[in-house]
């Protein structure tokens, strides 16, 4: 059997479309594992980092954020900041129990155009978090997903809350080198019931896993710097099976305060570490070795309660913390 020979044109046109469909699958299975498996290990493997080009584990002094803007946002109502507007909706009234969709609308102010996020914070473009204002609650931590076109400048997601009262929700995205975060109290309705037991003090236990909060002193002031390491243990003594990248960047330490007013969020790529000195809490983070893979050094503004939540790997549960620094004496 005789192969044809082919011109040196047609071979290197043949060999170009064969490199566009080859390279157009890659594009349309990469979309599609992002889309519906954006957990798995592959796609965790195959994500770039953030848009900016922050390598994991930036030095503060790298990071392009500088700066942190937090407003008050009134449920069903809209805020302006710098040049955009940020509107909140749910649908329907949340009730104790029954699954609600939450909506934010971020637009250019002058033209409604969307006014997207432009650096992605830990993986995630927009950061959402619910707890009730006096922490009786599990706190969530949620990333909309933003909708197609025609609603390009809609962020969404559905939930459920199962203690009705007051609670916070607190939004945070990046534009620039500003990180801009919202605060909307709102009520949900429904009859009070069960509790939530947050947790013991410095220890917090799942089914399978104990995390334990080992300080660097006794006395713990507000305003006064103190070191703190997460230490987490499996129950039955077992290692913790799990990659470098799991313990040092699929990891979050959220705070929030018995006032309902103050909500911050560490991300464990360092990538908000900069503008902690213009928030509530200032947050240093000391390189993670063998023995302390999760060790901070963290100043409290204020006495009072507050509640801390770690989540140490994304398929575990998260851990509940209380902490109570103590007014300073004068």
């Amino acid at each position: 059997m005789k192969f044809p020979v082919f011109p040196l044109q047609k071979t290197i046109i043949i060999l170009g479309l064969t490199g566009v469909v080859i390279v157009a699958g890659a594009l349309v299975f990469q979309q599609v594992l992002f889309s519906f498996f954006p957990n798995s290990s592959l796609a965790r493997a195959l994500r770039p980092p953030p848009a900016t080009g922050n390598p994991y584990l930036v030095a503060p002094e790298q990071s392009p954020l500088r700066d942190i803007k937090t407003t008050k946002l009134a449920l069903h109502e809209s805020v302006m900041v710098d040049t955009f507007r940020v509107r909140m909706e749910m649908n329907p009234a949340p009730i104790a129990g029954q699954e609600i969709s939450v909506r934010w609308f971020i637009e250019d102010a002058e033209s409604g155009r969307p006014a997207n996020p432009d650096l992605a914070m830990h993986y995630s473009a927009v950061h959402a978090y619910f707890v009730r204002t006096d922490l009786t609650s599990p706190l969530q931590h949620h990333h909309p997903g933003q909708k197609n076109q025609p609603d390009a400048n809609l962020w969404a997601l559905k939930t459920t809350f199962d203690y009705p009262g007051e609670w916070l929700a607190h939004m945070q995205f990046a534009r620039g080198n500003t990180i801009y975060g919202f605060d909307t109290k709102f009520e949900v309705a429904g009859t009070p019931g069960k509790t939530f037991a947050v947790t013991d003090g410095l220890v917090s236990n799942t089914d399978e896993m104990t995390a334990t909060i080992r300080t660097n002193s006794d006395t713990f002031t507000a305003g006064t710097p103190i070191g703190m390491d997460f230490v987490v243990e499996r129950k039955d003594g077992q290692p913790i099976l799990h990659t470098e990248a799991d313990f040092v960047l699929a990891h979050n330490i959220i705070f929030v305060h018995e006032n309902g007013e103050t909500a911050w969020n560490v991300h464990g790529d360092r990538s908000v570490e900069m503008v902690s000195q213009k928030t509530g809490i200032i947050v240093t983070r000391d390189f993670p070795t063998e023995d302390k893979k999760f060790s901070y050094t963290f100043t409290f503004p204020a006495p009072g309660l507050w509640l801390v939540h770690f989540e140490a790997f994304s398929n575990f549960f998260p851990f509940y913390f209380t902490v109570e620094p103590q007014k300073t004496e004068r």
